[in-house]
């Protein structure tokens, strides 16, 4: 059987699948365009794929229909791809490996191990928005914990200059 292999375009990538449609729908992801959204109201959230908006409402409806079936476990999950990342704590499976000889690292997801290979490269591609601020992060996260170190300044500061507003204009 002959399978057409479909490869990204976008340099760096290396997503290929053996349907067309899938790569229209991953080119999505680098175009920045999310056309299917959200109908409850005010929440906002938009997606590239129908499949990922249909995820997304279940975190409205609380349905979690994927169950680990591990006994005593309990675990349940809004997706498939959730529910075998989980299977993975059970088995031991680490399927991702770092392709640096010497490094030995192995993930159980493969966005962890292109966070991973960050530490290779020492890429940090999310930077502070904060004006004079030359903090970058390798992850997400630790730029989320960054900015509320720049939020926690400025509520600390907000509270001194109202404490002395308070002394210099009683009422």
């Amino acid at each position: 059987m002959l399978s057409i292999v479909h490869k990204c375009k976008e340099e760096g990538c290396g997503y290929t699948t053996a349907q067309r449609a899938h790569l229209i729908a991953h080119a999505r992801t680098h175009a920045g365009e999310r056309p299917y959204s959200c109908k409850v109201e005010g929440c906002g959230y938009a997606a590239a794929k129908r499949g990922t908006l249909v995820a997304h409402a279940r975190t409205h409806t609380g349905e979690r229909p994927y169950s680990c079936e591990k006994e005593g476990c309990g675990f349940t999950a809004t997706t498939r791809s959730s529910l075998l990342e989980h299977s993975r704590t059970h088995t031991g499976e680490r399927p991702y490996s770092c392709e640096v000889e010497g490094c030995g690292y192995t993930a159980t997801q493969r966005a962890h191990l292109v966070v991973h290979g960050r530490t290779h490269t020492g890429e940090r591609p999310y930077s502070c928005e904060v004006e004079g601020c030359c903090y970058t992060a390798s992850e997400r996260g630790k730029l989320v914990v960054h900015a509320r170190k720049h939020a926690a300044i400025a509520l600390s500061a907000m509270r001194g200059a109202l404490a002395q507003s308070a002394h210099t204009h009683p009422s």
